[in-house]
């Protein structure tokens, strides 16, 4: 699915930017299969909710989840920029 999905926003590009939505499996690297940021040459950028926080914020990846493991529910760190939502 990514590679079709990739080839599909790069056959569709006309020169400007694309914004794919997609799940955090098909966004960056996971389960050894190359994500959509990686074949386009892209960034991945995850969206989490977080109650709790004082504000939303925007941060760099710090890390990147193991490329060959499965994300977990819980896992917020896919993405090369995450953003954390005030709910």
């Amino acid at each position: 699915m990514n590679y079709y999905g990739a080839k599909q926003v790069l056959k569709n590009e006309l020169g400007g930017k694309s914004v794919v939505w997609v799940g955090r499996s098909h966004m960056n690297t996971s389960e050894g299969v190359p994500g959509i940021a990686e074949l386009t040459g892209g960034i991945g950028i995850g969206v989490y909710q977080k109650p709790g926080i004082e504000k939303s914020v925007g941060r760099k990846a710090e890390g990147h989840p193991d490329p060959l493991a499965s994300l977990s529910v819980a896992d917020d760190t896919a993405g090369d920029l995450q953003i954390d939502i005030k709910v």
